[in-house]
């Protein structure tokens, strides 16, 4: 179906439902429950799905020959059958539902919106609500997005959407309407660049939050001109200068290139969402 949600693996707050009107909690039999809940929480509501790695070995002779890559497999649960993901160089790093989950409750903290695995558990997003903008009588709403691949197609992602994700479909929405979002390869060392760029991530967005509810207030009481507005938009979230490439060392230019990249890209949004707030 185009939720492509893995069976009941669905979680919502209660107070929105999602259009496909699967409900984790429902499914088992937990009914005018309120209670915010941590990801690894909610992952064990799941019955906590287990994404394993085994080395691929070939038949040589007698016996077996290692090779250069391994197969990723989720392991068998109550009601599905063990199933190969995909097969990944043996350098592409795992990170499995549980570390994904505490991930989240760590660098996050946020309380959980949503969280689901899609296409067979290959895939795992998390998202949680940040603090409305106020701009009069409207409430506009942002989400934080953490989206998890375990089969070696895609990379891992976080980023801030206006979209409310509860399915694939609106996961593909929410990644393509995005202004700015990080994504990191599942090389050796993903856990912990994961870890850092969700922690930036969230704290940025609050950050942001914060100025242009700020700037909301201001410009509501004082008549102001596009010019204007896109000024202050400018002077409260201006587009960094470029780094001198030269000072950090080789292996962290790569690194440094795609902050500042990931750094403009959020100003320009921002300062783009300030503006729209006033046309």
């Amino acid at each position: 179906m185009a939720h492509e949600i893995w069976g009941s693996k669905f979680y919502s707050d209660r107070s929105k439902p999602a259009w496909h009107d699967i409900d984790l909690l429902r499914s088992l039999g937990i009914e005018h429950d309120e209670t915010d809940r941590t990801a690894t929480q909610i992952l064990k509501l799941m019955g906590n799905p287990k994404v394993i790695e085994i080395p691929i070995q070939v038949p040589y002779g007698d016996g077996f020959l290692p090779t250069t890559h391994k197969a990723l497999v989720r392991e068998e649960t109550k009601d599905t059958k063990a199933e190969q993901l995909g097969i990944v160089s043996m350098d592409w790093e795992l990170v499995n539902p549980q570390s994904a989950s505490a991930l989240w409750d760590k660098q996050v903290g946020e309380i959980v919106e949503t969280m689901a695995f899609i296409r067979s558990g290959r895939e795992l997003f998390i998202t949680g609500k940040l603090p409305s903008i106020k701009a009069g009588a409207d409430d506009i709403d942002n989400y934080i997005v953490f989206f998890n691949p375990m089969d070696g197609g895609k990379t891992a992602q976080s980023y801030v959407t206006s979209t409310r994700v509860v399915c694939a479909n609106t996961l593909r929405w929410s990644m393509e309407t995005t202004r700015s979002s990080f994504k990191i390869s599942h090389f050796k060392g993903a856990h912990i660049q994961l870890g850092k760029w969700m922690n930036r991530t969230y704290q940025n967005a609050l950050a942001t939050q914060e100025l242009i509810q700020e700037a909301s207030e201001w410009l509501q009481k004082s008549p102001a001109s596009d010019d204007m507005v896109t000024t202050m938009a400018k002077k409260i979230y201006p587009v960094p200068n470029k780094p001198d490439w030269d000072k950090p060392r080789k292996s962290d230019i790569d690194q440094a290139q795609r902050w500042y990249q990931y750094s403009v890209d959020r100003a320009e949004r921002f300062q783009r969402e300030i503006l729209d707030l006033f046309q």
